[in-house]
């Protein structure tokens, strides 16, 4: 009789260890390429059950206030990282601007970016050196084509850019210039 009833507290013991491993919780993934500056809003982001190890590090949906700030990027199918966010931020406005020269392809959605210009002359030639015109901002939104040998083709790229830079950087879309994103070393 002893050796049954331990065979049944086995077993159940067994199956509340089981069902205690299998309890998984709803997360938030990224439900297309998030740049930071974007204001999370559960339209981007698709809720997953997981059963993770450190459920304390993502966000879930609980959590997400409406004003929870992307501090870095996230990528379609990436789950959100409590650490990539923040409430509320230096929010970054969208401008889109024409490039003189191609993208890499390597460049992504949500990779910073310093904008240059080169004053263009009359004759079609610079007549100046290049200008950094807006350090670390984000490419928000690129061509969907792309050309031969890696280059992303199409000239148009939407940035996110600081408050304090917007001026700066209309003011240089609007110019007799060209335009340049290079990939930014912060």
């Amino acid at each position: 009789m002893l050796g049954v009833l331990i065979i049944v507290l086995s077993g159940i013991l067994g199956a509340w260890l089981f069902a205690a491993q299998n309890q998984k919780q709803v997360f938030y993934e990224a439900s297309v390429d998030l740049a930071p500056g974007t204001v999370l809003e559960a339209s981007k982001l698709t809720e997953v059950k997981a059963n993770l190890p450190n459920p304390e590090r993502y966000l879930s949906p609980a959590q997400l206030t409406k004003d929870t700030v992307l501090k870095t990027a996230v990528h379609q199918g990436e789950l959100v990282a409590k650490s990539a966010t923040q409430v509320g931020s230096e929010l970054r406005s969208p401008i889109v601007i024409s490039l003189g020269m191609p993208l890499p392809a390597s460049i992504k959605v949500g990779d910073r970016v310093d904008l240059w210009q080169t004053r263009v002359g009359d004759n079609g030639a610079t007549d100046s050196e290049p200008i950094l015109v807006a350090k670390n901002s984000v490419i928000l939104a690129l061509p969907s084509k792309e050309k031969g040998f890696g280059i992303v083709s199409g000239d148009k790229v939407e940035i996110g850019v600081l408050a304090a830079d917007i001026k700066v950087v209309l003011s240089a879309a609007n110019s007799k210039s060209s335009l340049s994103l290079i990939p930014s070393g912060e």
